[in-house]
């Protein structure tokens, strides 16, 4: 089950079956993506705060997807 924590600040915050995610345009100028990154209850409460925050959990997020090891 899905539930929304937030809509804010160009990002959405939900809780699926006990993890946190973040959604959010990704930004390419061809068309619009959402993308889907989890990340930890202490920072869905920090997205929720303010436009600032939810661009830093953002970054932090996309930081920790570029750093997994790829696939293969």
């Amino acid at each position: 089950m899905e539930k929304i924590l937030s809509e804010a600040y160009g990002c959405v915050v939900l809780v699926r079956d006990g993890s946190y995610f973040i959604r959010y345009d990704s930004g390419e100028s061809a068309g619009a993506r959402l993308v889907e990154n989890r990340i930890t209850r202490d920072e869905a409460d920090k997205a929720s705060r303010s436009e600032q925050a939810a661009f830093e959990v953002i970054l932090a997020a996309q930081a920790r997807e570029r750093a997994k090891p790829l696939a293969g």
